[in-house]
């Protein structure tokens, strides 16, 4: 399950404009098109798994430095289906001009991180394009 949140900036105001609006989606290939277009992007403070869905899982994948939360809710979406949704902002996120997240964008890591992932469910991409073709 996932909800919205506010995009902040680091002295707690709110950015107007830079939300991403999240929906129900009750179709894998259609859910997996609109997350790796960043049309919808599930916020991993928002996310709530049952403790033996996240273990069958099998958690974090500690081999990636950055986007365990993409491959994670990858993971559920291709193991488990869609996740529901609660249309109610639950947290704040917070931009940052610097941090883990800033520093892999400038390193290149979070492309290559992204592109792993990318490639481990190009299944469930091409299924969503494909549907979004047909559409």
């Amino acid at each position: 399950m996932h909800a919205n949140a506010l995009k902040i900036d680091a002295d707690g105001r709110y950015l107007i404009g830079e939300d991403v609006a999240n929906s129900f989606c009750a179709d894998r290939g259609r859910c997996a098109q609109l997350f790796v277009t960043s049309a919808m992007i599930p916020n991993a403070s928002t996310a709530m798994y049952r403790r033996a869905a996240l273990l069958d899982l099998g958690g974090w994948d500690e081999s990636l430095s950055c986007c365990e939360d993409y491959d994670l809710w990858l993971r559920s979406l291709d193991c488990f289906g869609p996740p529901g949704f609660v249309d109610s902002i639950v947290a704040l996120y917070r931009k940052k001009e610097q941090g883990l997240g800033i520093d892999s964008v400038h390193s290149g890591a979070h492309a290559r991180n992204q592109e792993r992932v990318r490639q481990r469910f190009a299944h469930l991409i091409a299924a969503g394009a494909a549907d979004a073709t047909h559409s």
